[in-house]
Formats: C-alpha cells, structure tokens, sequence
C-alpha cells in the first residue's frame, strides 16, 4: 500500500496544496470578468440550464471545460470559478512535478523549485484570475505527457491508448490539442517506429474529423480558419517564431544559462571559434532581421494582449496606463539578457552537439508551427510552450549545483515579487471598476450599457451607439483634452496596496456633460 502512495510523491502533491492555499487569497478578490470571461460566463450559465451550447463568440471547443464548470457552480456557484481555475492550476503543478522527478530524475525540491519557476510566469499567474481556457488545456497536455513517458518506459499499449484518450478530453478544451497526436505521430516517424507513427496519424486524422465534421463549431471557430498564407510571409514567421523563442528564453532565464557548461566551450581553441562565430551571427543577424512590430508591438515583451509593460491587460480600461519606476531599464536588461542567453545557447547546443530531438522538442516545433498560421496570435499562447521548454532544458542535461540553484531561486523571487505587483494592481482596478459601475447603474437608475467601464463589461453590456454617459479611464484631464472640454470628472480613485511600486496609480471616472 506504500508504494503505491509513493507513487504518487505525496510530497509534490502537498507542494501543489501549499501552491493553491498561497494564491488562494488572490483568486477570492476576484469578483469580476475580464478578457474573454463574458462569454464564458454566459456560456456556462447556458450549460447550467442543460442547454449544452456554445455562445457564436467562443473561440475555443470549451465543451468539457463549461462542463466542468457547471457542474462546479451547482455547487459553491458560478462566481467562484476563479477557484476551480486555480485548482486546475495546482493540478498542473502537480503532474508538471512529477514528471521532473518520476522521469528527469530530479530531485523532489529541484521539481518544485522549477514547478514555482512555472507558477510565477506572469502569463500563468494573469491566466489563474479567471476563467480563461488555458489553465483548463494545460492538465491534460501535462497528463498525456505523462502518459506518453510511461509508455516510452514501459512500452505497455495501454498508456499509449490513455494517452490519446486524455487528448481527446484536451480536445473538447482547446482544439490546439490537435498538436498532441499528431506531434507524437512525427516523434515516432522521427524515430522510425512506423507502426507507432502510423497510429499516431491515424488518432490525428479522427480527431480532425471529429472536429471538422462532427463537433458543432460556432460562427466565431468557422469564420476564423488556419492562416497558411502567413508560411509565405517571412517577416510574420520569423518575428512569431524568434519572438516566441526569445519570450522563452526571457521567462526561464536562469534555466537556460544553467545548461550551458562552459567547460565544453572552452575545451578547444576550434570550439571557442565556432561557438563565437555563431553565438555573434545569431545576435547581430537574428535581431537585425526580426520585425516583432509586423505582428504587435516593436519592444519586449512584443505580443499582446495579457501581458504588457504596465501590467496584465492593461488596455482593458480606457487610456493610457501608469507606469512603476525602472520600467524602461527593467525591460531594456530583460530582452536583452533574453537576446544575448538564446544566443548563447544556440551556440553552445551547436558546439557540444547536444541537439536533442525527442518528444519535448517535436511537441514544440508542431505548436509553434500551428500558431504560425493561427488566425490572430496572442502572447497567453505561449505559456503552452513554458513547462515543455523546462523539460527539454532538463533533458539535456542540467547538473544543478549551489551558484546554479541560487540564480534560479532569485529569479524565482523576482517573478513572484513583479507577478504580486501586476496581479494586486490588476484585482484592484478592474473589482474597483466593475464594484463602481454597479453602484452608479442602480444609484443613478441607467442602463449598465451607458457606462463604458473595463472591456468585458461593455462586451457583457454592448453599446452599438457607443453612446456612453460615464467613462472610467487611466487618463487624467491634464494629458486628455477630451475629458477636460466635454467631460466633468466625479472621482478619482488611487489604487493602493502593500509594496506598490507604480507611480501616480490612479483611476478616473467621468460624467460627458
């Protein structure tokens, strides 16, 4: 009976457990919608109702997530969901640990060192204060990785065969689970296992089926199919995929150094020449050539939506967000460091010849290929590839030792302090915001469609005549002069917390004359 518990690392599981009760405060403040949650929402108020029907504005396959939901909300209710988000956060955490240790062969507190180096990526900690599809695709893409290791090491059928059974289940999340199946199919051909590669082409081309031809889609999935003309656009390709890498390399910055031994490097004469000569190509030339303004924006961290300078979502409020002091150092070192480490590491992966082409790697380049020709790319995107990366850094080959653990536990701490910072201003502004815009429709008895409040509130109340009466907004009269002409201001909030480091962070609400 022991060892069966042990199989399960209770250990990594009261990790995970320690992970939700400390982020749980967070997650309870939340008592609005924001991005795409509207719809959600509604949709899952329609499943409550045994209608199991996708709003037309879905994006995603949703099904099993707004199952989950509802049936979650039956019973501690619908503006709880926040909480189950972070419990399949926590999920996550749990199988992204235990694949660390059961096969990277890890230690348990290196795992859980890494597990939180994963937590704290901003995109993950904005994507728990919601309601959002990625944090409920994750724990399956974790759970089929697992699965598919299992069978590796055991190459028993039955794992293979759960494996594309919880790919189907992360199909009825996201439909980017399309990857799953048919990047085992390419690792397989890769590996020249053609019966295996065969099955796996096999699972990909029922589930396309499924999804094509058997799925209800909305208006929204059809009128937005894969963009293949984006392969022909160089600029787009190269900016998507170099960003990409370089937001990777930005996020597990300490992670990639560690795997580089320097040791190798410096073995020969020979190899301090190619390893400069490539590392100082891939700079100069790769920079040179990357456009990331032909896809969002032209400085780090480059892609939007969620995660931006100033915060997380900033442009769902009107106006010009505040900013914290060292922002523009902040971000000038980061992408650099993230420019001049992937560099590095390309070079070093060259020199030592540790091209390691094994599932971790395929399962990157088919995802990266598929947001290549996704319609609209969004930066929330990439935290799919933030544990993959981790494990492919890990199986190269990390020899952890006191300088290495150290840089890893600060950027840790530096994640967790600047994700505190951008989730508490977030929670703030929008339960501030939405809190208002009640209290003003009921006290001043108007329709909830006249305040133009955060982005979800206007897409859950529409305004088609934009005809708004009051408007919450980051701009202050003195730098907007429509305010200032045609607009009486009736408040002013400051957002305040503990260790806020934003300058001047205030919220203004007016009333158009």
């Amino acid at each position: 009976m022991f060892k069966i518990i042990e199989k399960f690392e209770p250990k990594l599981l009261l990790a995970a457990l320690v992970v939700f009760m400390g982020w749980l405060w967070f997650v309870l403040q939340v008592t609005f919608m924001q991005n795409d949650d509207w719809v959600y929402y509604q949709t899952v108020r329609t499943f409550m109702g045994g209608n199991i029907v996708l709003h037309p504005y879905i994006g995603p396959t949703f099904y099993l997530q707004g199952l989950i939901a509802a049936a979650f909300s039956k019973v501690f209710s619908i503006e709880r969901l926040p909480v189950l988000t972070l419990f399949m956060t926590t999920i996550s955490f749990y199988f992204f640990t235990l694949i660390l240790v059961r096969f990277l062969k890890l230690r348990r507190r290196q795992a859980v060192l890494l597990g939180l180096l994963y937590f704290f990526n901003p995109l993950n900690l904005y994507l728990t204060l919601g309601f959002m599809t990625g944090n409920y695709f994750m724990p399956f893409l974790l759970m089929c990785i697992f699965l598919l290791l299992l069978f590796e090491e055991t190459k028993k059928l039955k794992f293979l065969a759960l494996t594309f059974i919880v790919s189907f289940l992360a199909l009825l999340v996201r439909q980017v689970a399309l990857s799953i199946p048919l990047s085992i199919a390419l690792y397989y051909l890769y590996r020249r296992e053609r019966l295996l590669s065969i099955v796996g082409f096999v699972v990909f081309g029922s589930f396309y089926f499924f999804y094509s031809n058997i799925l209800t889609l909305t208006a929204r999935i059809l009128e937005v199919p894969l963009q293949f003309h984006h392969l022909a656009d160089f600029n787009y390709t190269y900016a998507l995929v170099y960003g990409v890498l370089i937001m990777l390399t930005a996020f597990l910055l300490p992670l990639v150094f560690s795997v580089v031994d320097w040791r190798v490097v410096i073995s020969s004469k020979k190899r301090i020449l190619l390893f400069v000569v490539i590392s100082l190509g891939i700079f100069i030339v790769g920079n040179n050539i990357f456009k990331p303004d032909v896809i969002s924006w032209g400085e780090f961290p480059y892609f939007e939506n969620t995660f931006e300078r100033t915060g997380f979502y900033p442009r769902g409020v009107d106006g010009t967000k505040y900013q914290f002091r060292g922002i523009y150092d902040l971000y000038r070192y980061w992408d650099l460091g993230a420019k001049l480490m992937f560099a590095l590491f390309v070079g070093y992966l060259v020199v030592s010849r540790k091209w390691i082409l094994n599932y971790f790697s395929v399962f990157a380049v088919t995802y990266i290929g598929l947001l290549v020709v996704t319609e609209t790319f969004y930066d929330r995107y990439i935290l799919i590839l933030v544990p993959v990366a981790i494990f492919y850094l890990v199986s190269i080959g990390i020899k952890f030792n006191y300088l290495k653990i150290t840089t890893v536990t600060l950027f840790v701490a530096f994640l967790a302090f600047y994700g505190y910072q951008f989730s508490m201003d977030f929670i703030l502004v929008n339960s501030y915001v939405w809190k208002r815009a009640e209290e003003l429709a009921i006290s001043e008895d108007i329709p909830y469609k006249t305040i133009q409040a955060t982005n979800a509130w206007k897409l859950s109340f529409r305004n088609l005549d934009r005809n708004y009466l009051y408007n919450f907004s980051y701009d202050s009269q003195d730098v907007n002069e429509i305010y200032k002409c045609c607009y009486k201001l009736i408040e002013e909030k400051t957002i305040e917390y503990p260790l806020n480091f934003f300058i001047n962070p205030k919220i203004y609400l007016y009333k158009r004359i």
